[in-house]
């Protein structure tokens, strides 16, 4: 990267890559798209809040659109209160990470509608298309590597 940082990177919510981006890349802001909250919540929520589970989700979905911290902050504590989830280990890691999605963090970042749920389905539709669990980054990196000298090869 000729000694320069991206200015933004999306990933899920895996704790590593997370670690790794700031470790890393200090100055880069790391974003996670809503697609990748959003397929998780009914598992972690619904089975704990039953019949009150749609009514969470409703106000969940409205914390993605506050845009400004401080609302931010006063729904989600609200939010926490009204469904008691004051010690839930998922509500803790979405707070915990909140600067990586919410909109009120996120705003200003250049995106390029990459952070869109639309887009993310492409993109794991895509990458599933090419990776399987079995397959080697080394490798796959590797190779895109090889094909990007020959084709600069071929442009010389």
């Amino acid at each position: 990267m000729r000694g320069r940082c991206p200015q933004t990177i999306l990933t899920d919510l895996d704790p590593g890559l997370r670690d790794a981006i700031i470790s890393e890349f200090p100055g880069t802001k790391h974003v996670v798209p809503q697609w990748n909250i959003l397929h998780k919540v009914p598992c972690w929520f619904s089975p704990t809040l039953g019949s009150r589970y749609a009514e969470f989700k409703s106000e969940f979905d409205a914390l993605f659109h506050i845009e400004n911290t401080e609302e931010f902050e006063h729904q989600w504590s609200q939010m926490i209160s009204v469904f008691g989830l004051g010690s839930d280990k998922h509500a803790d890691l979405l707070y915990t990470v909140r600067a990586s999605w919410a909109e009120a963090y996120v705003r200003g970042y250049f995106l390029a509608r990459m952070a869109t749920i639309t887009y993310s389905k492409s993109i794991d539709a895509f990458l599933k298309g090419i990776f399987s669990a079995h397959t080697c980054l080394r490798s796959f990196f590797e190779q895109v590597c090889l094909r990007e000298v020959s084709c600069l090869v071929c442009l010389h």
